[in-house]
């Protein structure tokens, strides 16, 4: 949806702004529900942002008509219940052929972080909740804001109107030292993930994927399976973190999309821990009981694969997403019928071992580009195709090394171990904000006395 760069030279100036219009706001209170001056900020800001998107058009469009028609629900809720019913169908439907023909336009995983399919789902969620009156338009430039906020468009985490009318309503007593240099150390966090281990683990991802079935060891094999299936989870957590951290930093707690996915003990305890908001989204709003509190059963198994194509689609899979997603659900389904009780009495080692086996098979399956590359790559990993010499030594370079070590660490034991310093690594994240504001004022202001200095 937009570049990191641009964000990073965005965010300085937006973050002042907001901060200017919080402190006149204490000041002048306007009548509405919420603090609607740093409402404002963060729809002009996120306007500003989406400006650059070449779905741009189509986004305002779209959000444009879900709110024409949320009006429509709303004043006719209650008195025209059968108009009531004829908008939310158009809105849902205006909202899916919005995502269909964006998915069209942005290729391959660059949909994944394009921001439209958050929009879509918060459009859908939006007017559900009005239609079930669980929700009111309070103002359209609030209703705009929480369907347009920049820090989450990326990749979620979803948000319900609801709390973000209640959060908005207390905007400047969540605000202060704690929470920016709690956001700060959690945008960093991102950024690592993002950046040095999710963009590191890239190349020989991608580099083997590239390369003919016949032409990839074992070793190699697996070792794109494991740096794939960390390249997923830092890039998408990475988002993740960067969009916590930054709600923070605007006085927002935007919910964890992400519980350590990779140290659960089942198929179905791994999809409770991922993309936690996208899979309370599927249950909540389209009936998909994927890993929700129905258990898995027959009748069931069509809504589950289709939540499952709908998070291989969001991932940016091309036709390999519907294998995947049978695959996936084969595992919900057999956990269903006895696999996950026989699991539950082994150690905890083998219970982890085999969700780490079946989800990074299952990722192999989605990164591939066609069925038949997906099944040469799972026969090289079981050793039955490919070359038979070692070769996976030629990607492992220094940097894709280390990448790999601090991968395999953070999305394991290391975090649960870190967050016992948080409260220290958080007092030495505002220290060094502070140092480097200081700096930065102090070279700023010596510049202005030195071009002001008379010349001889």
């Amino acid at each position: 949806m937009y570049r990191l760069a641009s964000l990073l030279t965005f965010l300085p100036a937006f973050i002042a702004i907001y901060y200017l219009v919080m402190a006149s706001e204490r000041v002048v209170r306007l009548p509405a529900p919420v603090q609607i001056a740093p409402v404002l900020v963060l729809l002009a800001g996120s306007l500003w942002l989406l400006s650059g998107s070449p779905v741009a058009l189509l986004v305002f469009a779209s959000v444009a008509a879900t709110l024409g028609l949320a009006v429509v629900i709303e004043r006719t809720r209650a008195s025209n219940p059968g108009v009531s019913r004829a908008a939310l169908a158009v809105s849902i439907a205006a909202s899916v052929a919005f995502l269909a023909v964006a998915r069209s336009w942005i290729p391959g995983i660059t949909f994944a972080f394009a921001g439209v399919t958050v929009i879509a789902c918060q459009e859908i969620a939006l007017v559900v909740d009005l239609f079930r009156g669980r929700a009111g338009i309070a103002h359209p430039v609030i209703a705009a804001a929480h369907l347009l906020q920049f820090p989450v468009l990326p990749t979620g985490p979803l948000i319900g109107y609801q709390d973000s009318i209640r959060q908005w309503g207390k905007l400047d007593r969540a605000i202060g030292l704690g929470a920016f240099a709690y956001g700060m150390r959690r945008i960093a966090i991102g950024l690592i993930k993002l950046i040095l281990i999710a963009g590191t683990l890239a190349t020989p991802v991608d580099a083997i994927f590239a390369l003919p079935a016949a032409n990839v060891s074992t070793d190699a094999a697996w070792l794109a399976a494991v740096c794939l299936a960390l390249q997923y989870y830092f890039r998408l957590s990475g988002c993740a973190d960067i969009a916590v951290g930054l709600g923070r930093v605007l006085g927002l707690r935007y919910p964890e999309n992400f519980r350590r996915p990779y140290l659960a003990c089942s198929v179905r305890e791994f999809w409770r821990r991922w993309h936690v908001t996208s899979i309370a989204w599927l249950r909540d709003y389209l009936a998909f009981p994927m890993v929700g509190r129905d258990a898995p059963t027959l009748r069931l198994a069509p809504n589950i694969v289709l939540g499952f194509v709908l998070l291989g689609l969001w991932y940016g899979g091309g036709w390999t997403v519907v294998g995947w997603a049978a695959y996936s659900s084969a595992f919900l389904a057999l956990e269903a019928v006895g696999l996950e009780a026989a699991l539950a009495r082994r150690p905890r080692f083998i219970q982890r071992v085999y969700v780490l086996l079946v989800v990074a098979v299952g990722w192999t399956i989605l990164r591939a580009d066609s069925l038949a590359s997906a099944a040469a790559l799972l026969e090289a990993m079981a050793g039955l195709g490919g070359v038979a010499r070692l070769t996976s030594v030629a990607y492992l370079t220094p940097q894709v090394s280390v990448a790999l070590l601090v991968g395999l660490l953070g999305a394991g034991p290391l975090i649960p171990w870190l967050s016992r310093w948080r409260v220290s690594i958080d007092a030495l994240t505002a220290s060094l904000a502070m140092m480097l504001a200081s700096v930065w004022l102090l070279l700023w202001r010596v510049r202005l006395f030195l071009r002001a200095r008379p010349r001889p």
